[in-house]
């Protein structure tokens, strides 16, 4: 996420993010957010800080971060706690209009039961790798679609410079986006 800035989690300490850990075909079976999080112990210790405040109560106004940026993403380690955690998302997306957000989650159980924030472009993160069976409720909330490929093909639309590409936060027509497996 050269570039970026973003607000993250522990995966290590998410239950969610655990249990889809184990299943072998799933996209966070081989997750990069443990990996990285496991070499940096600094880093995992602010993950599990912004885990718990972010997932434990609603902000309070002069909590909520300012970002002066145009464009930031919400897990780019880490996943949606609880509703509580989403709810502070919004919060930050609310409270920071002129920025765009960019948020991927499997967790459609818990956006889904809210209104769409406008500055956030909601991606849903399909959990399994080359599987991208969606269901059509999904498919019409949700923005995006994000795809894991195990192999190189001609629908990899991800080439992981998200600075130079915007394809996630901008309106357009793409729908799919697939990326190889890192």
């Amino acid at each position: 996420m050269d570039s970026f800035q973003s607000v993250n989690t522990s995966s290590l300490e998410n239950s969610f993010c655990q249990q889809m850990n184990q299943a072998e075909n799933s996209v966070c079976f081989k997750c990069y957010s443990d990996r990285f999080s496991k070499m940096r112990p600094s880093l995992e210790k602010r993950l599990i800080e912004n885990s718990q405040v972010l997932s434990s109560r609603l902000l309070e106004p002069k909590e909520i971060p300012f970002f002066n940026a145009r464009y930031v993403r919400f897990n780019s380690f880490g996943e949606i706690i609880n509703e509580i955690h989403y709810l502070n998302l919004l919060r930050i997306a609310k409270a920071n209009p002129h920025t765009k957000f960019g948020l991927w989650t499997k967790r459609s159980n818990i956006v889904m039961m809210h209104s769409k924030a406008k500055n956030i472009k909601y991606i849903y993160s399909a959990p399994s790798v080359n599987v991208f069976k969606v269901s059509k409720t999904k498919l019409n909330w949700f923005d995006k679609v994000f795809v894991v490929e195990k192999k190189d093909n001609p629908k990899i639309n991800c080439k992981g410079k998200c600075i130079d590409c915007l394809l996630c936060y901008t309106d357009n027509d793409t729908k799919f986006i697939y990326e190889k497996i890192k």
